[in-house]
């Protein structure tokens, strides 16, 4: 932060006793579960706050996860009498994640000028653990496992679990199935011409189920084209059945997870 705020004063340059150039205390001292965001220098008031908040938002995505990238190379030119080494050694690192309410959460902001006609904002904002925390599961995203419990002709009974804690609503699936007749050559070429198989694909929507980190059971309804026949036996049919269940999580992202039953 002492960097970022040197970088400032060399940029709208150093403050002279006629104009001083002054830095609220909040950024000298930052209280605890708060970040201060230091803006560059902008022509108008509205640039300079957003380029506060975007200075905010890199140093809570650095708080939410950072890797590093490092490369090493050596090599050598010239005759052994002349060797010439050269190495490379880079250091890169990115940031990843969501972060959300930083305007909602600034406590305070204070605006300087120089005099030449470009303002800097400094803002301060309560991050508390807790909301980094929510920023980093939120960023990791939903994941869904299913499983079946129990089937029978009219319907399946799945158990969905959601293992990251992101809370998610289910209320659709796409339903495929795929059946493949094992006696269909022997048939044909001994009594009458069959199909070898068949796909079928529709679309259900049932009640809502809401999951949060954890577990729930619902009864996934199925069509009379998810049942075996007289016809399914004579012909050896194998029949594969699988659904795609589809909602979507706390931010509106769709989510989806696969089961076969």
């Amino acid at each position: 932060m002492k960097l970022k705020l040197w970088v400032v004063l060399f940029l709208v340059g150093i403050p002279t006793a006629g104009n001083p150039f002054k830095v609220p205390e909040f950024v000298e001292s930052i209280p605890k579960g708060h970040f201060a965001g230091i803006g560059e220098p902008r022509r108008t008031h509205s640039e300079a706050r957003k380029s506060a908040i975007d200075d905010v938002a890199r140093q809570i995505l650095g708080s939410i996860g950072r890797s590093y990238n490092h490369m090493f190379t050596r090599s050598n030119k010239g005759d052994p009498h002349r060797p010439k080494f050269y190495f490379s050694d880079h250091l890169s690192s990115t940031t990843h994640g969501i972060v959300l309410d930083i305007e909602r959460n600034i406590v305070k902001s204070y605006w300087s000028s120089k005099g030449s006609g470009k303002y800097v904002c400094f803002i301060l904002v309560r991050y508390t653990d807790k909301l980094i925390s929510k920023m980093r599961r939120l960023s990791k995203g939903p994941h869904l496992v299913a499983s079946v419990v129990s089937e029978n002709q009219n319907s399946v009974r799945l158990k969905v679990s959601e293992v990251n804690g992101v809370s998610v609503i289910l209320a659709s699936a796409d339903i495929h199935l795929a059946k493949k007749n094992r006696f269909a050559d022997v048939i044909s070429f001994f009594v009458i011409k069959v199909s070898k198989g068949s796909n079928v694909s529709y679309s259900v929507a049932f009640d809502p189920v809401p999951l949060s980190g954890n577990s729930g059971n619902f009864e996934l309804p199925l069509s009379r084209f998810c049942n075996k026949g007289l016809y399914d036996y004579l012909l050896g049919a194998k029949v594969t059945r699988s659904a795609v269940l589809k909602g979507y999580d706390e931010l509106s992202r769709p989510v989806s997870v696969n089961v076969e039953f």
